[in-house]
């Protein structure tokens, strides 16, 4: 009977022994996983920051490209304000002369009436 005691107890602290292992290896093997899990999240998280950083710059070089596309549309758009300004000047300019002419020629015009007139008169 002691024998079988003794057996029993040997094959309860063989067990023991053995979930003890089974136990360390998968602790052993959690805090592998987990180790790499924490390296995964660690390398994503860059990821993430640099894919944030490469849109920011994106993002900058674009505004800055629509503000020189901008910047050239006004300049286009005032130069075609300032060539229909300087035409409209020159036809106001030009109506003005030809008004002119006009009057001056009017004014001769009632000149030599007013000396044919006149000697009609006489």
């Amino acid at each position: 009977r002691q024998d079988s005691e003794n057996a029993a107890m040997n094959a309860n602290a063989a067990l023991a022994a053995d979930s003890q292992q089974k136990i360390r290896e998968l602790t052993e093997s959690h805090k592998r996983e987990l180790a790499k899990a924490e390296a995964a999240a660690q390398h994503a998280e860059a990821a993430v920051k640099v894919a944030a950083e490469t849109h920011e710059r994106e993002l900058a070089a674009l505004a800055a490209t629509h503000e020189k596309s901008i910047g050239a549309a006004k300049a286009t758009a005032e130069a075609a304000a300032q060539q229909r300004a300087a035409a409209a000047q020159k036809r106001a300019a030009d109506a003005e002369a030809a008004a002119k002419a006009e009057a001056a020629a009017t004014g001769a015009a009632k000149t030599q009436i007013a000396a044919a007139q006149e000697k009609l008169a006489k």
